[in-house]
């Protein structure tokens, strides 16, 4: 299950979710759809999810950041350990660190 880090993702997070980790690859989801990203990191063994967003609805932004989480944790590996973190912005993104 995915773990939300509320001050932000720090260096233990990173060693967290990239422990035995042999490949980090940085996948930034700027115009890409959600399954072009899950294409990129299918099967991962870590994932370090950060996104920015637009603030207007807080509930509702809060029900579409765990909808694109648990849609993305099912895309790696049955044992991912995913580690997310939300901050605000003045567009829409997505980033992704994603290891195997």
């Amino acid at each position: 299950m995915a773990k939300f880090s509320e001050n932000g993702i720090d260096w233990a997070d990173l060693t967290a979710a990239f422990k035995g980790a042999k490949k980090i690859s940085m996948i930034d989801g700027a115009d890409m759809t959600l399954d072009a990203i899950a294409n990129k990191i299918k099967g991962a063994s870590g994932l370090i999810i950060n996104i920015q967003h637009i603030m207007t609805d807080k509930e509702g932004s809060r029900k579409m950041h765990t909808e694109i989480i648990r849609f993305l944790e099912s895309q790696a590996g049955k044992k991912a350990n995913v580690i997310w973190g939300l901050h605000e912005g003045n567009k829409s993104r997505i980033m992704i660190l994603a290891g195997w």
